[in-house]
């Protein structure tokens, strides 16, 4: 699944201490996990494969994980494999997380839009994506998906076949929202097709 958000421990190409240098590079993109669970940055626009990540210096293999289904930039040293790219990253200082959500966004966009000056709404290509975090209610009621460390909203949810109202069971919860996201201003919104609950209280990440 694109762009999912699991925490789970995955494996990942690991590199042996002692390997020859590699040029160092950094890159910017949306976090997503490829065929043969290796890690992937894609182009935020487009969802190309930009760089394939491997573990190696005392980074975590699992660490990784945390960051799937968010933007981010990697920094490491960077070598050609069968024709990939492959970054390795070294410790946990080489990845900054840029935005919880990584929505695609369309090429033809004007500078104005792109500066949140267009009037009303905009949508990209929807994305089916699965997300974690902390499940919120704003009046009216509007229900909202919080960041798990600064509680931030990352997404605005709409039910998809059931009323809104069985958003209020999961409140306060920990939650995994599954569906289709619209890159929107100022909070991306998803159209939630499952709701899964992970814990029964959603304490602030430290």
């Amino acid at each position: 699944m694109l762009l999912a958000v699991k925490y789970l421990a995955f494996a990942a190409l690991v590199i042996p201490a002692g390997a020859a240098a590699w040029p160092s590079a950094s890159f910017t993109g949306c976090l997503d996990e490829d065929a043969g669970a290796r890690y992937v940055l894609r182009d935020s626009r487009e969802l190309g494969p930009l760089v394939w990540l491997a573990a190696g210096g005392c980074f975590d293999n699992q660490s990784f994980a945390k960051y799937l289904g968010g933007r981010i930039t990697v920094r490491g040293d960077v070598r050609s494999e069968s024709g990939h790219k492959i970054l390795r990253v070294d410790s946990p200082g080489d990845i900054t997380r840029v935005s919880e959500v990584c929505v695609p966004q369309p090429q033809n966009m004007t500078a104005k839009q792109q500066s949140g000056d267009a009037i009303g709404p905009r949508k990209a290509q929807a994305s089916t994506r699965s997300v974690t975090g902390c499940l919120d209610e704003n009046p009216g009621p509007q229900y909202l998906l919080r960041g798990e460390r600064e509680l931030k909203p990352i997404l605005m949810l709409d039910p998809k076949g059931y009323p809104v109202e069985a958003f209020a069971k999961h409140l306060g919860k920990r939650v995994e929202v599954t569906g289709k996201v619209f890159s929107e201003e100022p909070v991306p919104r998803m159209e939630v097709g499952r709701i899964t609950d992970l814990s029964d209280s959603c304490a602030r990440d430290q």
